[in-house]
């Protein structure tokens, strides 16, 4: 008997190198990826599957040591904000040695048809800086994940016999 396979899509984004210049309605880049499952990423957008739910999170730290501050979403590649979602806010860091403080913007999102998705700055109090760290990626630097919740297949061939007739496993189960 095969064991059940069961595939969920995941990703997680991060910055590598600091995104200058970042103002309102900047789409943020990330540099490397981790993933499985069916998550393409060119850098700005995600792909989603339509008809798969999806569990969006992104935090971006703010690199300048001023009073700045930026708001942030996730939104489709169309510049739609996605629905029912908090706003992530990036705060200035207080030192040279701080990383600054951050709340993460995070949805649920079930797309209807195979949708691109981004993180996009929605106001910043100035131009400013948002961090990514090459040297120190656990800590200090930008990120964007999204995992699919509930898992989108379950495969085995596994055949058994019934009645004397070679019979799949889903036969038996009435699926």
């Amino acid at each position: 008997q095969q064991p059940v396979t069961n595939t969920v899509d995941y990703i997680t984004a991060i910055k590598t190198a600091d995104q200058t210049g970042v103002v309102a309605s900047t789409d943020i880049t990330f540099s490397t990826s981790s993933s499985t499952g069916n998550i393409a990423f060119n850098g700005t957008n995600f792909t989603l599957k339509a008809g798969k739910t999806y569990l969006l999170e992104a935090g971006l730290i703010q690199g300048n040591t001023n009073a700045h501050n930026a708001r942030y979403q996730s939104f489709t590649s169309a510049n739609v904000v996605l629905p029912n979602q908090n706003v992530g806010i990036a705060k200035s860091p207080q030192g040279t040695n701080d990383g600054g403080a951050y709340v993460s913007a995070v949805t649920v999102y079930t797309p209807t048809t195979d949708t691109q998705v981004k993180v996009r700055t929605i106001s910043v109090s100035a131009s400013m800086t948002i961090s990514g760290d090459s040297t120190n990626t656990a800590q200090g630097t930008s990120f964007a994940k999204i995992t699919q919740l509930g898992a989108t297949t379950q495969t085995t061939s596994s055949v058994f016999l019934q009645n004397g007739n070679a019979v799949n496993a889903n036969q038996i189960l009435g699926s």
